[in-house]
């Protein structure tokens, strides 16, 4: 095993020494740093998002947002049958709205995959398939800076928006956007099949819409103080088991769709 090992870190170092004595043209010196990439055995990165919603209310737009961070681990493996591993790490919490007397909205997380909403909208690649992408998302806030992309309410990974009819009570749950995840049409988009925000918010609510934009910020870790019931939760679903299902909202909401920092 030790001489596979040396044999494995020599052909990393040659193929490394040929690329920098030896430049290539075009896409064919980058398929060759690809690969290097690949022979590595470990390429990691992060980046920081923000997530912005602003809702229009008859006493004018009320924002808010939340930075959240995405750490990447990729292993790769010359003997592994997939030949990689990539460790994903998320930081970060759900957006919060205060819209005064009306109430709040909340712009959930994906419980597995809140760093997918980067992937979908900017389509730098998948860091679990390509080790570049994993340098590409670390680099793109130096590239796009503070540049905001309005998300379509149609995408895959879009936010769940939810309120509560009492902020004390987690199972007082209600949707506000309605989407079905099961009813997934073509290219992966869901149909919104109720907008509930003038009937919970009242008249003149509205969407105006949810962006997102690369950044540098510090993670936000706010919303203990508008929920403090997550407290209790600890990594379980608010209907307190380990696993979450049924029709009712509340069943499938999971501390880590408010908040993750472990």
């Amino acid at each position: 095993m030790n001489k596979v090992l040396k044999f494995s870190a020599t052909l990393v170092f040659l193929f490394t020494a040929f690329l920098l004595l030896y430049p290539l043209p075009g896409h064919f010196r980058f398929n060759l740093v690809a690969l290097k990439d690949s022979l590595s055995p470990t390429v990691s990165g992060h980046f920081r998002y923000k997530l912005v919603v602003i809702v229009q209310t008859p006493e004018g737009p009320k924002e808010g947002n939340s930075v959240r961070e995405v750490s990447l681990k990729r292993k790769n493996s010359l003997f592994s049958s997939s030949g990689k591993s990539t460790k994903v790490n998320i930081k970060g919490e759900a957006v919060v709205v205060d819209l005064g007397n009306r109430g709040k909205l909340f712009a959930l997380m994906d419980f597995d995959a809140a760093h997918k909403v980067v992937y979908q909208t900017f389509s730098l690649g998948d860091p679990r398939r390509e080790a570049l992408a994993i340098k590409a998302y670390e680099e793109l806030y130096e590239k796009v800076g503070d540049q905001r992309k309005k998300l379509d309410p149609s995408m895959l990974y879009y936010p769940i928006l939810v309120s509560f009819k009492d902020l004390s009570a987690p199972k007082s749950v209600v949707e506000v956007l309605e989407r079905d995840p099961d009813d997934i049409r073509e290219q992966g988009k869901i149909e919104t099949h109720k907008d509930n925000f003038e009937e919970i918010f009242g008249e003149g609510v509205s969407l105006k819409g949810v962006y997102i934009q690369m950044t540098d910020e510090v993670v936000t870790e706010q919303i203990s103080s508008t929920l403090p019931w997550l407290n209790q939760l600890e990594g379980k679903y608010i209907s307190e088991r380990s696993s979450g299902s049924g029709p009712e909202l509340w069943k499938r909401l999971h501390e880590g769709n408010f908040r993750r920092f472990q």
